[in-house]
């Protein structure tokens, strides 16, 4: 059995990374998640996103087929708010094939996105978390997070 390796997305992996994509939001509709992913475009935003500097993607591999990602970006604080330097990493996706789930690949991709936050000046980490999302939450519990607060939304007809 091959090891996983965990490194930095490249533009051939697009292909990959937009197929992980559909499986992570067909999951996180089940769980409640009102926004669709636009299948079509999700490439181009991939593409973008990689050449950004301030959004890093990072990718586990096994057998030459990308099995997990984690997208990590840092940002200013908004001009009102203050935290030490003012930069905060937030993790905008993470994902891990059930085929491999349970397996540390998760905690190692959060690793390598906490460290690049942290290089990028980032003093402070958050993530989103679908509030029936219950295994989601249990490994952000599990890797240290704290719940900070609640996002609401109301959808309109």
């Amino acid at each position: 059995m091959s090891e996983v390796v965990i490194r930095s997305a490249v533009i051939e992996d697009i292909g990959q990374l937009s197929d992980m994509y559909c499986e992570m939001y067909d999951i996180l509709f089940t769980y409640g998640m009102p926004y669709k992913l636009d299948k079509k475009i999700i490439g181009e935003v991939l593409i973008l996103q990689l050449k950004a500097r301030a959004c890093k993607y990072f990718v586990a591999e096994k057998d030459e087929q990308l099995v997990g990602f984690v997208a990590v970006d840092v940002m200013r604080m908004d001009r009102k708010l203050s935290y030490k330097n003012n930069v905060i990493g937030h993790i905008r996706d993470i994902y891990v094939s059930f085929a491999v789930g349970r397996t540390g690949i998760g905690t190692k991709l959060l690793a390598k996105a906490e460290d690049w936050a942290r290089e990028n000046g980032a003093s402070i980490i958050e993530c989103n978390v679908i509030a029936n999302n219950e295994p989601a939450q249990n490994f952000w519990d599990d890797n240290q997070y704290e719940i900070l607060g609640k996002i609401y939304c109301k959808k309109f007809k």
